[in-house]
């Protein structure tokens, strides 16, 4: 099943939620307190843009799912949260809008995170259980990186960091 969200309205709260098979879920231009469960399967979530101001919480749910986040609104804070099975988290840095608070979780299993990282955004990234792999892309950019106290830092000049902690890098 494909299933699109635009614009929910300012103010909504609202919950989707997928089935039990591979469900595609685009986002874009949510109202306050949404949530997006993808459900059982090897579900993919697009998470094009949100609400300046609003709150978006994407769960993957079982099985293996990908999850692309590629913009949200100024102000807003967002959640992902792979869940269970081998889940691919991609996140393109660009898109993320000034004074946006993000956090990427595996949380059980193997998880890979392919990060670009922001001018404008800190992207926390926690592994959770598993053997989970980070990847950061260079963009030709030189980085440079930090473990201090099971905090892993990954700089650049003009960029905001990429944090991690429970990944291999």
């Amino acid at each position: 099943d494909t299933l699109n969200l635009f614009d929910s309205g300012a103010g909504s709260a609202l919950t989707v939620n997928g089935n039990n098979d591979a469900d595609t879920v685009n986002v874009s231009g949510t109202g306050s307190g949404v949530t997006v469960n993808g459900g059982d399967g090897g579900d993919t979530l697009n998470v094009s843009g949100s609400g300046a101001g609003t709150a978006l919480l994407v769960n993957g749910n079982a099985d293996a799912d990908t999850i692309n986040v590629t913009g949200n609104g100024a102000g807003s804070w967002l959640t992902v949260n792979g869940d269970g099975g081998n889940d691919r988290i991609n996140v393109t840095g660009a898109g993320l809008a000034l004074g946006s608070t993000v956090q990427f979780n595996g949380n059980a299993d193997d998880d890979t995170f392919d990060v670009t990282s922001s001018p404008l955004v800190t992207i926390p990234v926690d592994g959770g259980t598993g053997s989970d792999t980070l990847k950061v892309n260079g963009q030709t950019l030189t980085y440079l990186f930090s473990t201090v106290a099971g905090l892993t830092s990954f700089t650049t000049a003009g960029r905001q960091p990429v944090t991690s902690v429970l990944v291999e890098l």
